[in-house]
């Protein structure tokens, strides 16, 4: 414990702090896919926890590979977890976001058309990109992952949140609050970004949805440097048997509900479930 301690004046903090902004880059070093995010967040913030969340099928998933998708193609080592879906179906949706394979294609041969395989196996071998599916559903496989890889990943994305592990003599709840403090501390400790993904509760209806409706909110809001909630309405017509909706198919809204050292925003995005792309609504 420290016996000693100094009482700076404020014209010496403001000096430290005009040479801390001085040395800020100048562009955004991890930025989110859609672009328009980055107008609010400037990026992913390091040493930050990201929470995306939204209702089943409704684009979270899409909206992380996008984000990782720019990530890696911007030279930053990235680590996704995937505990809901297979690394094969991943890739299936990282090849249709990236080389403009509409998903039906890989349901029939029409793929073949449509992917240089030579040339795309040449483009994944310079990527920075690990992708896991059957590790990491509890923090100390997730550190180990972090840590034991070289190089080590700036920026994690876990897929999602509700299907880690419980721990021993705890309820689900006291388990991801200790999941979710013990990823906070590791990303202040090592300089990292986590992005970790959340179901929403059912009790949400469509509307865009609400921090509080997080499934097991707590820690899962607390920890968070910025939560992003994503709504697709026109899913939810269609699931609920409005066939006759007028809503825009490619529509989807985008509320940045917490932003820890910015402004929180309602944005459109465009959205193409076809392409598992989501971008700006001009489409930049």
């Amino acid at each position: 414990m420290r016996d000693e301690w100094t009482a700076l004046p404020p014209e010496i903090i403001f000096d430290e702090t005009i040479d801390y902004l001085n040395k800020l880059p100048s562009t955004i070093k991890r930025p989110f896919a859609p672009k328009c995010i980055n107008e609010v967040t400037y990026g992913i913030p390091p040493k930050s926890i990201i929470v995306v969340a939204a209702r089943p099928s409704e684009g979270k998933s899409t909206f992380a590979m996008n984000t990782a998708s720019m990530l890696v193609n911007s030279s930053i080592p990235v680590a996704y977890i995937s505990l809901e879906d297979s690394r094969i179906k991943f890739m299936q949706r990282f090849l249709s976001y990236n080389c403009h394979i509409p998903n039906f294609c890989f349901k029939n041969e029409k793929w073949k058309e449509r992917l240089d395989i030579e040339k795309t196996r040449k483009m994944l071998s310079y990527l920075q990109f690990i992708i896991l599916d059957e590790f990491g559903k509890s923090f100390a496989e997730v550190e180990r992952i972090i840590t034991e890889l070289d190089p080590m990943p700036e920026v994690v994305f876990l897929d999602y949140v509700q299907l880690i592990h419980n721990y021993r003599n705890y309820t689900r709840r006291e388990s991801i609050d200790y999941f979710m403090r013990q990823c906070k501390a590791l990303t202040n400790n090592l300089n990292i970004s986590i992005v970790i993904l959340s179901q929403i509760s059912r009790s949400a209806k469509n509307e865009m949805p609400q921090i509080w409706q997080l499934k097991e909110a707590g820690a899962i809001e607390e920890s968070a440097d910025i939560v992003i909630l994503l709504h697709y309405p026109y899913r939810y017509e269609i699931l609920t048997g409005n066939t006759d909706t007028e809503l825009d198919p490619s529509l989807m809204k985008c509320c940045i509900a917490k932003n820890k050292d910015g402004e929180v925003r309602t944005l459109q995005l465009k959205f193409e479930p076809e392409y598992y792309r989501i971008t700006d609504p001009q489409g930049l």
